[in-house]
């Protein structure tokens, strides 16, 4: 005869082996809310969920999560804090620019951090505490007997260790937070540094909301203590007044942290604080602003760097003097639009000999003399412009077809006083044409005026995997049907295009089989017709098909769920008139946590 309880043993036995199988999978293991609902079980699922979800669980406080959640979570956290991974704390911004909302959204802020770091702190203590009870047990206690006191209601189990490795947050006003992250097992940290706007007015002392100025040197103290860190990003510094001396004080404290790889700053001043920049980096970002005639850029110390990311602004060009590391393998350079930062010839750039990804955006490498230069470097194998300004674009264009590497490129106009005349835009489009080793254009904001077909003018661009035309309307339904010969396409924006109607949009989905980003906005689409073609994308993972004029009888939820067969989207906008539909949509699929708007 078979024995229950024997069998209810080896069901649970099971049961348990097959729980921690799952708990390997990240998907399991990453999301909180199956960890938290398995945490709410028997007391072996728990304990299985502890051990084999250990430092996986990735918590997102984003937008969505309210303070009472914050505070919940922070109250949680101790109890289980060897499942967390990572922790991501992203607040939205206050709703207008009026004093009453910077006010509640920095009280709410104040109010989150406070929390996460009373929680964070507790979690240490609860660990130390339990720690310190292990310690005391004697050595000569066997492990058998340890694993009996369980059964008596004392935890034999190890201490619940927060292991986080990585933590983000958009709000951060004060280094005490950091101070109580662990630095043990801590390898990414991304903080956005707010301090209070000036137009606040003093509140009273005491107040949550009172004014901070940014310490750099506080800030510095605690990154200092993280020692484990390899990715390290320190952006917006909203308090101009001291931006430059936290980012100062950051950079040298980025210098004492040995194995830090990537590094992120913001509001960096050319100045002697990049030497200090430690030599092991390998990736880099930083926001320079160029304030003087002898603002240097010293950076060919770094010699690990092999990805460099520099956004240059300022009344100034990087001056003699400025040095780049010659081991770059990879390169951005992207001055703000309309400031006098855009000559970097003092960089070097074509002597960089181990380059082979080269992004210029409104700088002097994108003239054509530059780019004729760079035609033929011994290692380049992607080039990316970027034009702000079409009549630069115009200027440069008869260098495009002589640059193999050119792979990507993107032309706007922010300029309005600017317009390229009917001539030189069909010049451009003709430039355009001859580039056949583009794989990805934009062309936005007008940037052309109407002239020749454009979209006839791009069928020669065999390798075209990315279009964004934006505002720049195909002429007629026939040259916005020439668009089904780029059958390369994966991503495809069409905004503004009234060419583009429910024929042509079926055209397009019955022709670009690869597609996995659609966005046909402000277009012409009047009925549902298009939609059982476009639902035959099954690779597509974003459709965007807002701001159309659909006639009556507008869309309805049967018509929305024609797009049911797409069962890799992850984002789904039909315009605000519709969120309740596309809701029901999410539902029906029964994946209510995608994106929709």
């Amino acid at each position: 005869m078979s024995n229950p309880k024997l069998e209810a043993k080896e069901c649970q036995v099971t049961s348990l082996q097959a729980l921690c199988a799952a708990l390997q999978h990240p998907a399991v293991s990453a999301d909180p809310r199956a960890v938290c609902s398995l945490l709410l079980t028997c007391r072996s699922w728990r304990t299985a969920v502890q051990q084999c979800a250990a430092g996986a669980t990735h918590i997102p406080l984003n937008s969505k999560a309210d303070l009472p959640t914050i505070l919940n979570f922070a109250a949680w956290l101790p109890t289980h804090a060897g499942t967390v991974a990572s922790i991501q704390l992203e607040l939205a911004g206050p709703t207008a620019y009026h004093q009453q909302f910077h006010t509640a959204w920095i009280r709410q802020c104040r109010a989150a951090e406070e929390a996460l770091m009373l929680g964070l702190r507790a979690a240490a203590v609860a660990a130390e505490s339990a720690a310190g009870y292990r310690s005391h047990v004697p050595t000569a206690v066997p492990v058998q007997l340890l694993a009996g006191i369980a059964g008596t209601g004392a935890t034999a189990r190890e201490p619940p260790v927060l292991r986080l490795r990585s933590f983000s947050c958009n709000c951060l006003s004060s280094p005490a937070i950091l101070q109580a992250l662990p630095a043990a097992s801590l390898t990414r940290l991304e903080v956005s540094l707010q301090t209070l706007p000036l137009l606040l007015q003093q509140p009273a002392q005491g107040d949550m909301c009172s004014p901070r100025s940014c310490d750099g040197a506080a800030f510095a103290r605690a990154l200092m203590s993280l020692t484990g860190l390899q990715h390290l990003s320190v952006t917006e510094f909203n308090d101009s007044t001291c931006s430059s001396t936290c980012s100062d004080a950051l950079i040298a404290a980025a210098g004492q942290l040995h194995r830090l790889t990537q590094l992120v700053v913001r509001d960096v001043t050319a100045s002697n604080s990049l030497l200090l920049l430690p030599p092991q980096l390998q990736s880099l970002e930083l926001f320079v602003t160029l304030s003087s005639s002898s603002s240097t850029l010293q950076l060919g110390q770094i010699s690990a760097l092999q990805q460099l990311q520099l956004h240059l602004s300022g009344r100034h060009s990087p001056a003699a003097g400025s040095s780049l590391p010659p081991q770059l393998a990879a390169l951005t350079i992207a001055a703000a639009f309309d400031s006098e930062a855009s000559d970097v010839s003092s960089l070097g750039v074509p002597g960089l000999q181990q380059l082979t990804r080269l992004s210029a955006a409104n700088c002097s490498l994108c003239n054509a003399q530059q780019l004729q230069r760079l035609s033929g470097h011994p290692q380049l194998q992607q080039l990316l412009l970027t034009y702000d300004d079409s009549c630069q674009a115009h200027a440069a264009a008869a260098a495009w077809q002589q640059l193999p590497q050119l792979c990507s490129l993107s032309i706007s106009r922010e300029r309005p006083s600017q317009v390229l005349t009917t001539q030189e835009s069909a010049r451009v489009l003709e430039c355009i044409a001859a580039a056949t080793s583009l794989t990805s254009l934009s062309i936005t904001e007008h940037a052309l005026m109407p002239c020749a077909p454009i979209c006839s003018h791009l069928t020669g661009l065999p390798r075209l995997q990315a279009l964004e035309l934006r505002w720049m309307s195909p002429p007629s339904r026939s040259d916005a049907l020439a668009l089904t010969v780029l059958t390369g396409l994966t991503r495809l924006v069409l905004e503004g295009a009234k060419a583009v109607d429910d024929t042509v949009a079926a055209a397009l989905a019955c022709h670009l089989t690869a597609l996995r980003h659609l966005v046909l906005r402000n277009c012409w689409l009047t009925s549902p017709a298009s939609l059982p073609v476009i639902a035959t994308l099954r690779q597509l993972q974003v459709l965007d098909l807002s701001g159309n004029p659909w006639q009556e009888p507008e869309l309805s939820s049967e018509d929305i769920l024609l797009l049911s067969p797409l069962s890799q989207l992850q984002q789904l906008e039909l315009g605000s008139e519709y969120v309740l539909h596309v809701r029901e949509f999410w539902e029906a699929l029964g994946v209510a946590g995608r994106l929709s708007k």
